[in-house]
């Protein structure tokens, strides 16, 4: 920061001088890199505020887009945010300050510790680049490295990628039911070298540009099982290849219709027996209700139908009611409905509370009226 820049305290105990150097504009601008984004239809901020603030900045960089107070979200507008940021973040930024070259210079050397830390003994760096050199040259076209190489040497963690799925002149080749075996595109098996590997287990993943509906979860974590499977097996010799052909036989041998299977069959069973605990707990709360309950007098029965059958009565009197238009000439109309006076039909549905599964069901109930 400047020397004479205001310092970072709350604007009600901000010293007056420094007010001063802000009203006339005395205070040296920051010499960092900045983006003013600024929305030309902004009705909180107004453009000509956030213009003003550009001269306490050295070469800011403004961006004017067609919107409000907001972050804006087109494609040129990202793609300038971009920029920025790629370019602000470049090794060719220069350090400014004394001070920011001090924390530079710390940070550089606490990286370079803990690089260190990370970079294996003499004997399983060399058997782990041996082995990346021989899946580089067993794999040539399915092999990605993911890591560096700095002077024809590996930087540390080691980590590559092997593509799983056959390419598409082997899959032309294949039977129709073999190539639905592999997922919709193109999956491969990344490795990331620990310290310790082979002693250790190396770190897998499956690399994929599929959403979670072509490659589920559960079908990845399948396949990964499998290779950790192998690894583990082969714990202190390199084993990359094997877990290879390991991830491939998972998807060759119908894994993953196997894992939607498997999981499909833990939710029936875990269905099952939430329902068994519903259907024991409810039965449980009817015997308590069934006990709770006091037995009905039939007095109360009959007073019961008697004010049903009033509400029915009713009923069919404001429908003979409604059903009644005065004309024009004074005269009573009476619209001619076969229901008014004539009885009818009417259906209830009693639905009972409860899910379908634990035996719950709905009750259609008529009443008749003559």
């Amino acid at each position: 920061m400047p020397s004479n820049f205001p310092p970072p305290e709350s604007l009600s105990t901000i010293r007056q001088e420094d007010i001063d150097h802000i009203i006339e504009g005395t205070l040296s601008p920051l010499n960092i890199k900045s983006m003013h984004i600024m929305g030309k239809k902004d009705r909180l901020i107004p453009i000509e505020s956030s213009k003003a603030l550009l001269s306490s900045y050295v070469n800011p960089i403004v961006h004017e887009h067609d919107g409000g107070h907001h972050v804006p979200m087109r494609a040129a507008d990202v793609r300038a945010m971009m920029t920025f940021i790629d370019e602000s973040f470049s090794p060719e930024i220069e350090v400014i300050t004394d001070d920011s070259k001090k924390i530079a210079a710390i940070m550089e050397e606490e990286e370079n510790e803990s690089k260190k830390v990370n970079i294996p003994d003499t004997e399983h760096s060399e058997i782990q680049a041996d082995e990346c050199e021989s899946m580089s040259l067993i794999f040539p076209d399915e092999f990605q490295l993911l890591s560096r190489m700095v002077e024809g040497r590996y930087t540390y963690p080691i980590t590559y990628s092997i593509q799983l799925k056959p390419s598409q002149e082997e899959i032309s080749m294949m039977n129709p039911d073999d190539t639905r075996l592999w997922p919709k595109d193109n999956v491969s098996l990344a490795v990331e070298y620990s310290i310790g590997y082979p002693d250790t287990l190396p770190i897998f993943s499956l690399h994929h540009d599929m959403n979670l509906l072509d490659f589920k979860l559960k079908q990845i974590k399948g396949c990964l099982d499998a290779v950790k499977s192998i690894a583990q097996s082969e714990l202190h010799m390199p084993c990359v290849m094997s877990c290879v052909y390991a991830a491939r036989d998972f998807f060759e041998s119908g894994g993953l219709e196997s894992c939607l299977n498997h999981s499909n069959n833990e939710v029936n069973e875990n269905c099952q027996e939430e329902t068994l605990l519903l259907s024991s707990k409810e039965e449980r709360d009817d015997e308590l209700l069934t006990q709770s309950l006091k037995p009905v007098l039939l007095e109360q029965i009959h007073k019961c139908k008697l004010e049903g059958l009033q509400i029915a009565d009713s009923v069919l009197e404001n429908m003979s009611t409604t059903n009644k238009k005065t004309a024009s000439d004074g005269n009573l109309i009476e619209f001619n409905d076969a229901r008014i006076g004539k009885g009818g039909s009417w259906k209830y549905k009693l639905g009972l509370v409860g899910k379908p599964s634990a035996g719950k069901f709905n009750i259609n109930l008529s009443l008749i009226t003559s």
